[in-house]
Protein backbone atom coordinates (compact mmCIF):
# COMPACT_ATOMS: atom_id res chain seq x y z
CA UNK A 1 0.00 0.00 0.00
CA UNK A 2 2.81 2.36 0.84
CA UNK A 3 4.49 1.71 -2.53
CA UNK A 4 1.23 2.14 -4.34
CA UNK A 5 0.73 5.48 -2.65
CA UNK A 6 4.18 6.52 -3.70
CA UNK A 7 3.36 5.57 -7.29
CA UNK A 8 0.10 7.49 -7.15
CA UNK A 9 1.83 10.49 -5.70
CA UNK A 10 4.59 10.26 -8.26
CA UNK A 11 2.10 10.05 -11.11
CA UNK A 12 0.15 13.01 -9.70
CA UNK A 13 3.36 15.03 -9.32
CA UNK A 14 4.37 14.30 -12.91
CA UNK A 15 1.00 15.54 -14.16
CA UNK A 16 1.18 18.64 -11.95
CA UNK A 17 4.70 19.50 -13.11
CA UNK A 18 3.71 18.99 -16.75
CA UNK A 19 0.85 21.47 -16.34
CA UNK A 20 3.20 23.97 -14.67
CA UNK A 21 5.71 23.63 -17.50
CA UNK A 22 3.03 24.20 -20.15
CA UNK A 23 1.77 27.26 -18.29
CA UNK A 24 5.30 28.55 -17.93
CA UNK A 25 5.86 28.06 -21.63
CA UNK A 26 2.76 30.12 -22.44
CA UNK A 27 3.70 32.98 -20.13
CA UNK A 28 7.41 32.99 -20.87
CA UNK A 29 8.31 32.71 -17.20
CA UNK A 30 10.03 29.24 -17.30
CA UNK A 31 13.43 28.75 -18.87
CA UNK A 32 14.39 26.05 -21.31
CA UNK A 33 16.09 23.95 -18.71
CA UNK A 34 12.87 23.43 -16.83
CA UNK A 35 11.19 22.59 -20.11
CA UNK A 36 13.85 20.05 -20.91
CA UNK A 37 13.45 18.33 -17.47
CA UNK A 38 9.69 18.23 -17.97
CA UNK A 39 9.99 16.66 -21.38
CA UNK A 40 12.22 13.88 -19.99
CA UNK A 41 9.42 12.87 -17.59
CA UNK A 42 6.91 12.54 -20.45
CA UNK A 43 6.55 9.14 -22.13
CA UNK A 44 8.00 10.35 -25.41
CA UNK A 45 10.23 8.10 -27.46
CA UNK A 46 13.70 9.55 -27.97
CA UNK A 47 16.35 8.27 -30.31
CA UNK A 48 19.22 10.28 -28.83
CA UNK A 49 20.05 12.34 -25.78
CA UNK A 50 19.89 16.07 -26.56
CA UNK A 51 21.83 18.44 -24.36
CA UNK A 52 19.93 21.38 -22.89
CA UNK A 53 20.66 24.62 -24.74
CA UNK A 54 22.67 27.24 -22.95
CA UNK A 55 20.34 30.13 -23.91
CA UNK A 56 16.64 30.30 -22.93
CA UNK A 57 14.11 29.71 -25.64
CA UNK A 58 11.64 32.50 -26.48
CA UNK A 59 8.00 32.05 -25.51
CA UNK A 60 5.80 30.61 -28.23
CA UNK A 61 3.39 33.57 -27.86
CA UNK A 62 6.03 36.29 -28.06
CA UNK A 63 5.70 38.18 -31.37
CA UNK A 64 8.73 39.49 -33.20
CA UNK A 65 8.59 43.23 -34.02
CA UNK A 66 7.54 44.07 -37.55
CA UNK A 67 10.43 44.96 -39.83
CA UNK A 68 10.95 48.71 -40.26
CA UNK A 69 10.76 50.07 -43.78
CA UNK A 70 13.90 52.13 -44.05
CA UNK A 71 12.44 53.97 -47.06
CA UNK A 72 9.22 55.08 -45.32
CA UNK A 73 8.85 58.84 -44.75
CA UNK A 74 9.17 59.76 -41.08
CA UNK A 75 6.97 62.87 -40.56
CA UNK A 76 7.97 65.29 -37.85
CA UNK A 77 7.67 68.98 -37.24
CA UNK A 78 10.60 70.49 -39.12
CA UNK A 79 9.62 74.17 -39.11
CA UNK A 80 7.23 76.41 -37.22
CA UNK A 81 6.76 80.15 -37.64
CA UNK A 82 4.75 82.41 -35.36
CA UNK A 83 3.15 85.67 -36.42
CA UNK A 84 0.42 88.05 -35.35
CA UNK A 85 -0.96 91.55 -35.35
CA UNK A 86 -2.60 94.15 -33.16
CA UNK A 87 -5.08 96.64 -34.63
CA UNK A 88 -6.34 99.29 -32.22
CA UNK A 89 -8.81 101.93 -33.42
CA UNK A 90 -10.68 104.99 -32.24
CA UNK A 91 -14.16 105.33 -33.76
CA UNK A 92 -16.45 108.39 -33.59
CA UNK A 93 -19.90 108.23 -35.20
CA UNK A 94 -22.12 111.22 -35.77
CA UNK A 95 -25.04 111.28 -33.35
CA UNK A 96 -28.22 110.47 -35.20
CA UNK A 97 -31.51 112.26 -34.65
CA UNK A 98 -33.28 109.15 -35.95
CA UNK A 99 -32.74 107.17 -32.73
CA UNK A 100 -30.67 107.23 -29.55
CA UNK A 101 -28.49 104.24 -30.45
CA UNK A 102 -26.40 105.44 -33.40
CA UNK A 103 -23.34 107.44 -32.36
CA UNK A 104 -23.67 106.97 -28.59
CA UNK A 105 -20.66 104.67 -28.09
CA UNK A 106 -17.68 106.60 -29.45
CA UNK A 107 -14.34 105.37 -28.15
CA UNK A 108 -11.53 102.89 -28.58
CA UNK A 109 -12.01 99.52 -30.25
CA UNK A 110 -9.72 96.52 -30.37
CA UNK A 111 -10.18 95.48 -33.98
CA UNK A 112 -7.78 92.51 -33.96
CA UNK A 113 -5.49 90.68 -31.56
CA UNK A 114 -4.37 87.93 -33.91
CA UNK A 115 -1.94 85.08 -33.28
CA UNK A 116 -0.94 82.58 -35.94
CA UNK A 117 1.24 79.47 -36.12
CA UNK A 118 2.41 77.99 -39.43
CA UNK A 119 4.09 74.59 -39.30
CA UNK A 120 5.82 72.31 -41.79
CA UNK A 121 5.91 68.55 -41.46
CA UNK A 122 7.58 68.16 -44.86
CA UNK A 123 8.04 70.42 -47.90
CA UNK A 124 4.65 69.22 -49.20
CA UNK A 125 2.69 68.98 -45.92
CA UNK A 126 2.00 72.13 -43.88
CA UNK A 127 -0.60 73.42 -41.44
CA UNK A 128 -1.91 76.69 -40.00
CA UNK A 129 -3.74 77.52 -36.78
CA UNK A 130 -4.78 81.09 -35.95
CA UNK A 131 -7.04 82.75 -33.39
CA UNK A 132 -8.19 86.26 -32.57
CA UNK A 133 -8.80 87.64 -29.11
CA UNK A 134 -10.93 90.57 -30.30
CA UNK A 135 -14.14 88.85 -31.37
CA UNK A 136 -16.98 91.35 -30.77
CA UNK A 137 -19.80 89.38 -29.14
CA UNK A 138 -22.84 91.60 -28.63
CA UNK A 139 -25.46 91.19 -25.92
CA UNK A 140 -28.65 89.71 -27.39
CA UNK A 141 -30.92 92.17 -25.64
CA UNK A 142 -28.75 95.30 -25.49
CA UNK A 143 -27.00 95.24 -28.86
CA UNK A 144 -24.75 98.21 -28.07
CA UNK A 145 -23.12 96.23 -25.25
CA UNK A 146 -20.86 93.25 -25.53
CA UNK A 147 -17.56 91.58 -24.71
CA UNK A 148 -14.39 90.57 -26.49
CA UNK A 149 -13.79 86.85 -26.76
CA UNK A 150 -11.24 84.54 -28.36
CA UNK A 151 -12.31 83.04 -31.68
CA UNK A 152 -10.73 80.38 -33.85
CA UNK A 153 -9.89 81.67 -37.31
CA UNK A 154 -7.86 79.38 -39.59
CA UNK A 155 -7.31 75.72 -38.73
CA UNK A 156 -6.31 73.66 -41.76
CA UNK A 157 -3.81 71.20 -43.21
CA UNK A 158 -2.39 71.81 -46.70
CA UNK A 159 -0.95 69.02 -48.84
CA UNK A 160 0.93 69.96 -52.00
CA UNK A 161 0.45 66.68 -53.83
CA UNK A 162 1.86 67.88 -57.17
CA UNK A 163 3.97 70.80 -58.42
CA UNK A 164 0.82 72.66 -59.54
CA UNK A 165 -1.97 71.62 -57.15
CA UNK A 166 -2.60 71.39 -53.41
CA UNK A 167 -5.41 70.26 -51.11
CA UNK A 168 -6.35 72.00 -47.89
CA UNK A 169 -8.86 70.73 -45.36
CA UNK A 170 -10.16 72.28 -42.17
CA UNK A 171 -11.50 75.80 -41.57
CA UNK A 172 -10.44 78.44 -44.09
CA UNK A 173 -11.77 81.37 -46.10
CA UNK A 174 -14.23 80.26 -48.76
CA UNK A 175 -13.04 81.27 -52.26
CA UNK A 176 -15.64 83.70 -53.59
CA UNK A 177 -14.74 87.41 -53.72
CA UNK A 178 -11.33 89.07 -53.80
CA UNK A 179 -12.07 91.65 -51.08
CA UNK A 180 -12.73 88.94 -48.47
CA UNK A 181 -9.66 86.89 -49.40
CA UNK A 182 -7.27 89.84 -49.13
CA UNK A 183 -5.19 89.98 -45.96
CA UNK A 184 -6.06 92.65 -43.40
CA UNK A 185 -2.45 93.83 -43.56
CA UNK A 186 -2.84 94.77 -47.23
CA UNK A 187 -6.14 96.66 -46.96
CA UNK A 188 -6.03 100.28 -48.11
CA UNK A 189 -8.84 101.15 -45.69
CA UNK A 190 -9.46 100.32 -42.04
CA UNK A 191 -12.46 98.16 -42.92
CA UNK A 192 -13.55 96.20 -45.92
CA UNK A 193 -16.26 97.80 -48.05
CA UNK A 194 -19.87 97.85 -46.86
CA UNK A 195 -20.91 95.35 -49.55
CA UNK A 196 -18.57 92.70 -48.14
CA UNK A 197 -18.73 93.53 -44.44
CA UNK A 198 -22.21 94.97 -43.94
CA UNK A 199 -23.33 97.50 -41.31
CA UNK A 200 -22.57 96.92 -37.62
CA UNK A 201 -25.52 97.44 -35.30
CA UNK A 202 -25.42 100.93 -33.81
CA UNK A 203 -23.45 102.43 -36.71
CA UNK A 204 -26.17 102.96 -39.30
CA UNK A 205 -29.19 101.48 -41.06
CA UNK A 206 -28.97 97.97 -39.67
CA UNK A 207 -31.14 94.93 -40.37
CA UNK A 208 -30.66 91.15 -40.62
CA UNK A 209 -29.94 91.61 -44.34
CA UNK A 210 -27.32 94.37 -43.87
CA UNK A 211 -25.44 93.20 -40.78
CA UNK A 212 -23.47 90.40 -42.44
CA UNK A 213 -22.86 91.83 -45.91
CA UNK A 214 -22.44 89.60 -48.95
CA UNK A 215 -18.96 88.24 -48.27
CA UNK A 216 -18.91 84.63 -46.96
CA UNK A 217 -17.17 83.83 -43.70
CA UNK A 218 -14.72 81.05 -43.07
CA UNK A 219 -16.06 77.56 -43.74
CA UNK A 220 -15.25 74.01 -42.66
CA UNK A 221 -14.48 71.78 -45.63
CA UNK A 222 -11.92 70.85 -48.27
CA UNK A 223 -10.39 72.91 -51.09
CA UNK A 224 -8.43 72.17 -54.26
CA UNK A 225 -6.18 75.04 -55.37
CA UNK A 226 -3.31 75.84 -57.68
CA UNK A 227 0.07 76.44 -56.07
CA UNK A 228 1.18 78.79 -58.84
CA UNK A 229 -0.64 80.37 -61.80
CA UNK A 230 -1.31 77.88 -64.61
CA UNK A 231 0.46 79.12 -67.71
CA UNK A 232 1.73 81.98 -65.52
CA UNK A 233 -1.70 83.69 -65.68
CA UNK A 234 -4.50 81.58 -64.08
CA UNK A 235 -5.14 80.78 -60.41
CA UNK A 236 -7.99 78.34 -59.61
CA UNK A 237 -9.78 77.50 -56.36
CA UNK A 238 -12.61 75.03 -55.74
CA UNK A 239 -14.09 74.08 -52.36
CA UNK A 240 -16.81 71.92 -50.81
CA UNK A 241 -17.85 73.07 -47.33
CA UNK A 242 -20.61 72.71 -44.75
CA UNK A 243 -21.91 76.11 -45.79
CA UNK A 244 -23.09 77.32 -42.37
CA UNK A 245 -20.24 79.63 -41.42
CA UNK A 246 -17.22 79.52 -39.15
CA UNK A 247 -16.77 77.71 -35.83
CA UNK A 248 -19.82 75.47 -36.31
CA UNK A 249 -19.44 71.96 -34.91
CA UNK A 250 -21.93 70.34 -37.33
CA UNK A 251 -23.44 70.94 -40.75
CA UNK A 252 -26.97 72.42 -40.78
CA UNK A 253 -28.22 69.65 -43.12
CA UNK A 254 -26.99 66.77 -45.27
CA UNK A 255 -25.88 68.95 -48.21
CA UNK A 256 -22.57 70.69 -48.92
CA UNK A 257 -21.95 74.16 -50.30
CA UNK A 258 -19.77 74.44 -53.42
CA UNK A 259 -17.48 77.43 -54.02
CA UNK A 260 -15.31 78.23 -57.03
CA UNK A 261 -13.04 81.08 -58.05
CA UNK A 262 -10.64 81.87 -60.87
CA UNK A 263 -8.23 84.80 -61.23
CA UNK A 264 -6.49 85.83 -64.44
CA UNK A 265 -3.22 87.60 -63.67
CA UNK A 266 -1.60 89.62 -66.44
CA UNK A 267 1.80 91.27 -66.40
CA UNK A 268 3.36 89.59 -63.39
CA UNK A 269 6.06 87.92 -65.45
CA UNK A 270 6.61 90.66 -68.03
CA UNK A 271 9.25 93.39 -68.06
CA UNK A 272 6.64 96.13 -67.71
CA UNK A 273 5.79 97.34 -64.15
CA UNK A 274 2.05 96.90 -64.79
CA UNK A 275 -0.23 94.19 -63.42
CA UNK A 276 -3.89 93.58 -64.13
CA UNK A 277 -6.04 90.95 -62.38
CA UNK A 278 -9.53 89.78 -63.32
CA UNK A 279 -11.43 87.51 -60.95
CA UNK A 280 -14.72 85.64 -61.04
CA UNK A 281 -16.25 83.57 -58.24
CA UNK A 282 -19.48 81.76 -57.52
CA UNK A 283 -21.20 79.50 -55.02
CA UNK A 284 -24.34 77.46 -54.42
CA UNK A 285 -25.34 76.62 -50.86
CA UNK A 286 -28.38 74.52 -49.82
CA UNK A 287 -29.10 75.73 -46.28
CA UNK A 288 -31.42 74.94 -43.39
CA UNK A 289 -32.15 77.77 -40.97
CA UNK A 290 -34.39 78.43 -37.99
CA UNK A 291 -35.15 76.79 -34.64
CA UNK A 292 -35.17 72.94 -34.43
CA UNK A 293 -38.96 72.92 -34.33
CA UNK A 294 -39.33 75.48 -37.11
CA UNK A 295 -36.75 74.73 -39.81
CA UNK A 296 -36.72 76.40 -43.21
CA UNK A 297 -34.88 75.20 -46.31
CA UNK A 298 -33.37 77.68 -48.74
CA UNK A 299 -30.81 77.66 -51.53
CA UNK A 300 -28.33 80.53 -51.70
CA UNK A 301 -26.43 81.39 -54.87
CA UNK A 302 -23.86 84.06 -55.58
CA UNK A 303 -21.66 85.60 -58.27
CA UNK A 304 -18.66 87.88 -57.71
CA UNK A 305 -16.55 89.86 -60.20
CA UNK A 306 -13.37 91.76 -59.37
CA UNK A 307 -10.63 93.72 -61.14
CA UNK A 308 -7.35 95.30 -60.03
CA UNK A 309 -4.86 97.48 -61.92
CA UNK A 310 -1.43 98.36 -60.49
CA UNK A 311 1.47 100.38 -61.81
CA UNK A 312 4.09 102.08 -59.70
CA UNK A 313 2.35 103.46 -56.62
CA UNK A 314 -1.11 103.55 -58.26
CA UNK A 315 -3.72 100.91 -57.48
CA UNK A 316 -7.27 100.79 -58.88
CA UNK A 317 -9.89 98.31 -57.65
CA UNK A 318 -13.44 97.44 -58.67
CA UNK A 319 -15.87 94.68 -57.73
CA UNK A 320 -19.50 93.57 -58.05
CA UNK A 321 -21.39 90.95 -56.00
CA UNK A 322 -24.92 89.61 -56.41
CA UNK A 323 -26.58 86.93 -54.27
CA UNK A 324 -29.97 85.25 -54.41
CA UNK A 325 -31.81 83.21 -51.77
CA UNK A 326 -34.65 80.92 -52.85
CA UNK A 327 -36.77 80.04 -49.80
CA UNK A 328 -38.91 76.89 -50.17
CA UNK A 329 -39.39 77.74 -53.87
CA UNK A 330 -41.96 80.28 -52.68
CA UNK A 331 -40.02 83.51 -52.30
CA UNK A 332 -36.79 84.97 -53.60
CA UNK A 333 -34.51 87.56 -52.03
CA UNK A 334 -31.88 89.24 -54.21
CA UNK A 335 -29.10 91.51 -52.97
CA UNK A 336 -26.20 93.14 -54.76
CA UNK A 337 -23.52 95.79 -54.41
CA UNK A 338 -20.46 97.27 -56.09
CA UNK A 339 -17.44 99.36 -55.24
CA UNK A 340 -14.60 101.28 -56.90
CA UNK A 341 -11.44 102.41 -55.11
CA UNK A 342 -8.15 104.17 -55.89
CA UNK A 343 -4.94 104.73 -53.93
CA UNK A 344 -1.48 106.09 -54.62
CA UNK A 345 1.62 105.37 -52.54
CA UNK A 346 4.30 108.06 -52.31
CA UNK A 347 7.46 106.21 -51.27
CA UNK A 348 9.83 107.58 -48.68
CA UNK A 349 11.18 107.00 -45.21
CA UNK A 350 7.56 107.22 -44.13
CA UNK A 351 5.27 106.03 -46.91
CA UNK A 352 2.28 108.30 -47.54
CA UNK A 353 -0.78 106.89 -49.30
CA UNK A 354 -4.09 108.72 -49.90
CA UNK A 355 -7.07 106.55 -50.86
CA UNK A 356 -10.71 107.00 -51.90
CA UNK A 357 -13.56 104.47 -52.16
CA UNK A 358 -17.20 104.56 -53.25
CA UNK A 359 -19.48 101.60 -52.45
CA UNK A 360 -23.20 100.95 -53.02
CA UNK A 361 -25.10 98.16 -51.24
CA UNK A 362 -28.72 97.09 -51.83
CA UNK A 363 -29.49 94.30 -49.30
CA UNK A 364 -32.96 93.48 -50.67
CA UNK A 365 -34.32 94.39 -54.10
CA UNK A 366 -37.89 93.98 -52.85
CA UNK A 367 -37.45 96.93 -50.47
CA UNK A 368 -37.20 100.23 -52.28
CA UNK A 369 -35.72 102.33 -49.48
CA UNK A 370 -32.90 100.19 -48.00
CA UNK A 371 -30.00 100.93 -50.39
CA UNK A 372 -26.82 102.44 -48.92
CA UNK A 373 -23.92 104.37 -50.43
CA UNK A 374 -20.68 104.87 -48.50
CA UNK A 375 -17.95 107.30 -49.63
CA UNK A 376 -14.64 106.89 -47.78
CA UNK A 377 -11.57 109.14 -47.83
CA UNK A 378 -8.44 107.72 -46.23
CA UNK A 379 -4.76 108.31 -45.53
CA UNK A 380 -2.19 105.62 -44.74
CA UNK A 381 1.21 106.25 -43.13
CA UNK A 382 3.72 103.39 -43.35
CA UNK A 383 6.16 103.89 -40.47
CA UNK A 384 7.96 100.62 -41.12
CA UNK A 385 7.28 97.24 -42.65
CA UNK A 386 5.47 96.20 -39.47
CA UNK A 387 3.75 99.42 -38.38
CA UNK A 388 1.25 101.72 -40.06
CA UNK A 389 -1.32 104.35 -39.16
CA UNK A 390 -4.63 104.80 -40.97
CA UNK A 391 -7.28 107.51 -40.89
CA UNK A 392 -10.71 107.19 -42.58
CA UNK A 393 -13.73 109.44 -42.87
CA UNK A 394 -16.89 107.89 -44.34
CA UNK A 395 -19.89 109.82 -45.62
CA UNK A 396 -22.92 107.55 -45.27
CA UNK A 397 -25.98 108.10 -47.44
CA UNK A 398 -29.29 106.27 -47.04
CA UNK A 399 -32.27 106.58 -49.32
CA UNK A 400 -34.94 109.22 -48.74
CA UNK A 401 -37.03 108.39 -45.69
CA UNK A 402 -34.25 106.26 -44.12
CA UNK A 403 -31.57 108.90 -43.50
CA UNK A 404 -29.52 108.28 -40.35
CA UNK A 405 -26.88 111.08 -40.49
CA UNK A 406 -24.24 108.70 -39.21
CA UNK A 407 -20.93 109.73 -40.78
CA UNK A 408 -17.99 107.78 -39.34
CA UNK A 409 -14.47 108.94 -38.38
CA UNK A 410 -11.82 106.28 -37.62
CA UNK A 411 -8.16 106.22 -36.57
CA UNK A 412 -6.16 102.99 -36.42
CA UNK A 413 -2.69 101.86 -35.43
CA UNK A 414 -1.54 98.48 -36.70
CA UNK A 415 1.54 96.58 -35.62
CA UNK A 416 2.47 93.08 -36.69
CA UNK A 417 5.24 90.56 -36.23
CA UNK A 418 6.13 87.80 -38.63
CA UNK A 419 3.94 87.54 -41.70
CA UNK A 420 0.29 87.00 -40.67
CA UNK A 421 -1.98 85.83 -43.47
CA UNK A 422 -5.10 87.73 -42.42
Amino acid sequence: MRGCCRADRSFFCVQYLALVVVAGSLTGSFNAAAGSWSSRRRPVKRTAQVAAPAEPKPSIIREEPAPIDQHATQLKLSKVAFSGELRIAYVAIQDSSYNDVIGRNDGFILENARFEADGEMSPSLTFRVSADGAKDVRDREFRTQGQLQFELKDAFIRWKWSPLFALRTGQFKAPFNAEELESTNDLKFIRRDVVTEGVIFGEGLSSPETENGLGPSRELGIQLETTEPLGNILDLYGAATNGNGDNQSLNDNDSLAVYGMGVLRFGRFSQFPITFDLGIGGFINPRTTGAPNDLTDETDKGLALSARFKTGGLQLDGSYIVTRADVLDLSTRTADGWKVAASFLFPGKIGFEPAVRYAVFDPNHDIETDALSYQTIGVNLYISQSTKFQANYTLTDEQQGQERKNNIFELLMQMQFGNPSD
